[in-house]
């Protein structure tokens, strides 16, 4: 079977991302070389990926890795809206290398789907960025529309696919709870905001996490922070304030405690690389 390389009005050579709105029926079986982003907005239908048939509809969204070999079947009469973005490998890579240094190979190499359902807020957020991008005629504010979806999918992804990978032997609520604490997306909330989503009681929830992983869920989504913190701390300019607020902490006297106590020196010395004193 001949496999076509698709070619778009994606120019990645001048651009390093791109998106636009696609309502055709079907989409012949095709790979390229720059990764994309799929939202379902609308409508229903199977997405062949690699040989396999996945059923999709509004509200999902897809990755699709460079050298992915897939097509679209309708398959009903009802059409089947989505929008595209796409991004080049460097532009990836380095997006993805700011989030976790071994994101962007555990994405490229493993050929598991990459399809999630955002939750109601965070597709809506998306929907909005989605929107802006349509109906607005500023270029900058284009650019930065489809850099933030393309952010914002990288989180959702590092949160329900590596860490809630299926090559793990903890129960399937632990690894949503440890996806939720890695993932940058729920970095500023408390431990019963991560919890809410759960149908399990928190005392049994945490018998369980100490159970599985040798600590309370307490402080496994401390030490989560705080290992983003000391992450922002090296590699971005935000003040030490700035930072504790990202983080969900009001009191820069308690980050500067619990920070020296994690990491032996408090944040400052830590970011100027001084030895301890």
């Amino acid at each position: 079977m001949r496999i076509c390389h698709y070619k778009d009005d994606f120019d990645h050579e001048s651009q390093e991302v791109c998106m636009h709105l696609w309502n055709e029926p079907d989409f012949y079986e095709h790979t390229h070389d720059y990764w994309e982003i799929i939202v379902i907005t609308s409508g229903r239908t199977d997405h062949i990926l690699n040989g396999a048939v996945y059923t999709v509809q509004a509200g999902d969204c897809l990755f699709i890795r460079p050298s992915d070999i897939h097509e679209f079947r309708r398959i009903d009469e009802h059409p089947c809206t989505q929008v595209n973005v796409m991004a080049t490998p460097t532009y990836m890579r380095n997006v993805m290398n700011n989030l976790n240094l071994h994101m962007y190979n555990a994405f490229k190499t493993d050929r598991r789907p990459l399809q999630l359902h955002p939750d109601k807020a965070t597709y809506t957020k998306l929907q909005g960025f989605i929107d802006k991008f349509f109906f607005t005629h500023c270029a900058e504010d284009n650019e930065t529309a489809i850099k933030f979806i393309i952010n914002e999918m990288l989180n959702l992804f590092y949160y329900c696919y590596l860490y809630n990978a299926t090559d793990r032997n903890y129960p399937e609520c632990v690894n949503q709870l440890i996806g939720k604490m890695m993932s940058r997306h729920y970095i500023s909330c408390s431990v019963s905001d991560i919890l809410t989503d759960i149908p399990y009681s928190h005392v049994h929830l945490n018998r369980l996490f100490k159970q599985h992983t040798g600590q309370t869920i307490a402080n496994y989504f401390l030490c989560c922070k705080f290992e983003y913190a000391r992450k922002l701390l090296l590699s971005t300019d935000f003040t030490i304030l700035a930072i504790c607020q990202m983080i969900g902490y009001s009191s820069p006297a308690y980050f500067n405690n619990t920070f020296k106590k994690l990491y032996g020196y408090p944040p400052n010395k830590y970011r100027k690389g001084a030895t301890k004193t």
